[in-house]
């Protein structure tokens, strides 16, 4: 558990320095491992309520890293509570830097898994450009329309080029049912939430041309 405690102990130092000198809105990076689809150390398989997934979908942590951003946005509430901080927390889906694309995969046709069980381990074959991540934490830094805590998924795109129900019926089977409201290439993950309220609109998608990715 060192690297939860690690990580959980420098948000609490970050938060207490921004109380004592008087900050009064602190937007953190935090993660979609916070639902508990990375490492599932039970061997159960993460339970997928409803598809896209959003802010309100119940968390299910299980390894030490999801739990250390669970502990992470509890404490941002915590001192926003205490001390009147307005705090967001980014639910980040995997960054993609402009100068590694070789490192990624885009244009993808996840396999297929018929006898795949639960929802996404590990990816739901999203990403984040961290240009777009710049203008999500620019967004909230400046937004007057904020709760006191406020979480957001955050992400450009999914990598792969099918529509996501089709995705879901090969590669997820099991959520069949569950693809009824996904549009288009959205992802399971939305980030719905964060276009609706800050006007997020990404940019660096790969379905753009190259000059513009």
């Amino acid at each position: 558990m060192r690297r939860c405690g690690s990580i959980r102990w420098g948000t609490y130092y970050l938060m207490d320095a921004a109380r004592r000198f008087h900050v009064k809105t602190v937007v953190a990076a935090s993660s979609y491992y916070v639902l508990g689809l990375g490492f599932r150390i039970s061997g159960k398989p993460f339970r997928v309520d409803y598809l896209p997934i959003d802010e309100e979908h119940p968390l299910q942590p299980e390894d030490s890293y999801s739990l250390s951003k669970l502990f992470n946005e509890e404490t941002l509430k915590a001192f926003g509570l205490a001390y009147g901080i307005r705090t967001v927390a980014f639910r980040l889906n995997g960054v993609d830097y402009p100068f590694q694309r070789d490192m990624y995969s885009y244009n993808i046709t996840p396999e297929a898994r018929p006898n795949h069980v639960g929802g996404p381990i590990g990816t739901t074959h999203q990403y984040i450009d961290p240009r777009d991540a710049a203008q999500a934490f620019t967004l909230a830094l400046e937004a007057e329309n904020l709760a006191l805590f406020e979480a957001f998924y955050l992400h450009t795109d999914s990598r792969h080029w099918e529509d996501t129900k089709t995705v879901v019926e090969r590669h997820w089977p099991d959520l069949k049912e569950l693809a009824g409201g996904l549009e288009g290439t959205e992802g399971l993950i939305t980030c719905r939430k964060l276009r609706e309220k800050l006007g997020y609109e990404p940019k660096y998608s790969w379905r753009n041309p190259k000059d513009d990715f």
